[in-house]
């Protein structure tokens, strides 16, 4: 017995069989149109394109996994090593502004330290900012912070000389190395010095005076803290460095260094370092 089919199956099945056949076609026609050749061709050259792109990102996040490990590795090492600077130095490094490298070469001369600490002030207020000093070295000091009552040191170019300081003996000092009225209770410049707030405390009426001497305003302000000489605490490696300068931007005189040695006194020692 034949089983007729409905016209509207007979269609739902012939637009089945077609649309098998074009999807067949399609999947097929590179055996029966030659001519494609090229356009195969193209369609492989993209897939190896994009599959050396991959291939190319594999390897570029094992580098940046690999650079990420570097820098956490680095920057512990700096960490243990700089743990004062380590926050701005990270700043710096991750600053999109670009890094500026001086260089500054230098010589020994009188206002060499001085200069270059002037410098140095200046520079520390620009962004990423690398400084080389040529020849020198930069030294830590930390004179005046732990002054229990009143702290004195040498200064560089000063009075007409490469320095003036005081004089130690036994960790103590005995005088002072000034040609400038050397027989000032203090005979000192007023970079000379730092004295402990809590004194200004203890003594609410010292304070600088308009009707002294000039020369002695120093020495009237020291005395009315109730200091003397033996109270005094020398810096500055017992004040055999000069890390303090009195100077001006010119070309210092040093003419008192004469004057010294026409009165038959000791000039400033060569050795010292100003």
């Amino acid at each position: 017995m034949i089983r007729c089919l409905r016209p509207r199956r007979l269609l739902l099945i012939y637009v089945t069989l077609f649309l098998i056949a074009v999807v067949w076609l399609a999947y097929n026609i590179e055996n029966f149109c030659p001519q494609n050749d090229g356009a195969r061709q193209h369609e492989q050259s993209k897939v190896d394109l994009y599959k050396e792109e991959f291939e190319l990102l594999q390897q570029r996040g094992k580098e940046l996994a690999e650079y990420e490990k570097r820098l956490k590795l680095a920057e512990q090492k700096m960490k243990r090593e700089f743990p004062d600077q380590i926050g701005h130095i990270l700043e710096v490094l991750s600053s999109p502004i670009p890094i500026i490298y001086a260089i500054t070469p230098t010589y020994a001369r009188p206002v060499q330290k001085a200069e270059l600490t002037r410098l140095a002030n200046t520079f520390i207020n620009v962004p990423n900012f690398h400084w080389i000093v040529i020849e020198d070295a930069a030294v830590k000091s930390d004179l005046m912070r732990f002054t229990k009552k009143v702290s004195v040191w040498p200064v560089g170019i000063v009075g007409y000389l490469r320095y003036e300081r005081p004089i130690v003996k036994s960790g103590k000092v005995v005088g002072w190395f000034t040609y400038w009225m050397p027989d000032r209770p203090f005979a000192m410049d007023m970079a000379g010095f730092a004295v402990s707030l809590r004194l200004f405390f203890d003594h609410p009426t010292a304070e600088f005076s308009n009707i002294v001497r000039r020369g002695e305003l120093e020495s009237d302000l020291i005395s009315k803290l109730g200091i003397r000489l033996n109270d005094l605490e020398p810096k500055a490696d017992g004040c055999t460095k000069i890390l303090v300068w009195h100077t001006r931007t010119e070309q210092p005189s040093l003419k008192n260094e004469a004057k010294l040695k026409a009165a038959g006194r000791p000039g400033s020692d060569p050795d010292v370092e100003v």
